[in-house]
């Protein structure tokens, strides 16, 4: 892995922060073209996942030796959502094949199925752990959003109310409000005692419809709350003037959640073609993106409160995921040239 500082920067920073650069650090050959990503609980591993129904285990310490790399079968399909419980005792994840499984792993080399639940009607597209880790939200293309008691592996609720695809979910930091988002960047959010539809975020800057092909353009891409749950990003595209031929300009929408009013409207700069494929809030002011397409992969970063990023950092290949480490100075990114790739963050 080359050593170069592959950024771009502008003139604005995030409030608080004196400079802020990401610096390659590190690179696993995993084989295929990948999709999800996260660490686990100890941050000693990351688990990986994509398009060859396989999930990945690759150990962090040492070199990136290929025998640090474990696959792991259990899907019939892509897997597209994966989730650690903080305590280091379970894996949850869910694919094309509207499979949730549960895998153990403590006490475990090589994670192990221990229980497996035909959760949807086609594909999950994402879930998500609540803070406390009690519940599971589950959602994709049967447009409904599902809620498990992680513990007893048991369905809770079944909330209808999407018209299409639910591409994100997020649960609020106080653990008793969720959001989801779909192919029309509906943003819909519950009431979790009643399983009822509650308020409806509108998004529209991110959504349009090629009438040429009959179809909807961009969806859901990111979803996340700051840390106190005041703001909600969607991320997605503003702008397709050729979605087909990979021509889409990324953005993002920065949503005051109390009032339901836009607080800020995001681009790139140079509208760098390529699509959002998570997002993180890094803090209380800084969103930071994982991007891939035409133009190749990125990691960018904005200020909450500004229209363009203030810190873009070229990655080696198309991204399609990434993930955090606790501590917000790693950060893990799943590509499409089959590699996991881990990034220095330095604020300072």
């Amino acid at each position: 892995m080359s050593d170069t500082d592959n950024t771009s920067k502008t003139e604005d920073q995030p409030s608080g922060a004196v400079a802020m650069t990401v610096q390659d650090s590190a690179e696993h050959e995993v084989g295929k073209p990948l999709l999800r990503c996260c660490f686990d609980a100890s941050e000693t591993k990351i688990f990986a996942a994509g398009q060859d129904r396989h999930i990945w285990q690759i150990a962090l310490t040492g070199e990136a030796k290929k025998e640090n790399v474990t696959q792991i079968e259990g899907h019939d399909g892509w897997v597209l959502a994966l989730a650690p419980t903080t305590d280091g005792a379970t894996l949850l994840s869910g694919g094309t094949d509207g499979q949730l499984i549960w895998w153990s792993l403590e006490g475990q080399t090589v994670p192990k199925v221990s229980k497996r639940i035909n959760a949807h009607d086609g594909w999950i597209r994402d879930l998500t752990l609540s803070p406390d880790q009690k519940m599971l939200a589950t959602g994709g293309n049967d447009g409904t959003v599902k809620l498990w008691d992680v513990a007893e592996a048991k369905l809770l609720q079944t909330m209808k109310g999407h018209e299409h695809h639910i591409y994100r979910i997020a649960f609020h930091p106080d653990g008793k409000q969720l959001v989801s988002g779909d192919l029309t960047c509906r943003i819909q959010c519950w009431d979790l005692d009643s399983g009822k539809p509650a308020t409806e975020l509108k998004t529209p800057s991110l959504h349009r419809i090629d009438k040429n092909h009959n179809l909807h353009l961009g969806g859901t891409r990111g979803l996340c709350f700051d840390r106190g749950g005041k703001y909600l990003a969607v991320s997605g595209l503003r702008a397709a003037p050729n979605y087909l031929g990979g021509n889409v300009q990324p953005g993002n929408v920065i949503l005051d959640f109390g009032t339901g009013e836009i607080h800020q409207e995001q681009k790139t700069k140079n509208n760098i073609e390529t699509v959002p494929w998570e997002s993180f809030f890094m803090g209380d002011d800084t969103l930071a993106v994982a991007m891939g397409g035409k133009a190749g992969g990125y990691l960018i970063f904005w200020n909450r409160d500004k229209e363009d990023e203030f810190y873009a950092h070229k990655l080696p290949d198309v991204a399609r995921d990434m993930a955090v480490d606790a501590k917000k100075n790693r950060v893990a990114t799943a590509h499409e040239d089959g590699k996991l790739r881990l990034s220095a963050l330095k604020i300072g």
